[in-house]
């Protein structure tokens, strides 16, 4: 199964020039999981040496909604 049109989008977005993205749509539909896509290719494509992090309310949250 591929990405649908808004998912390929949000993975292009660090490389548009926009300072945002809203993603909106129905629950279940891959907006948590690929925007976290997009931000890990985005950070291990332009930066060396540095730590980013993964935040959420929890650690139930993030393990759920991301890990």
């Amino acid at each position: 199964m591929g990405f649908s049109d808004k998912q390929r989008a949000i993975l292009k977005f660090p490389y548009m020039g926009y300072d945002a993205l809203i993603a909106d749509g129905a629950v279940r539909s891959g907006k948590t999981s690929v925007m976290s896509l997009s931000f890990f290719l985005w950070g291990m494509g332009n930066f060396r040496d540095c730590s980013f992090a993964m935040c959420g309310k929890s650690v139930g949250a993030v393990q759920r909604n991301i890990v």
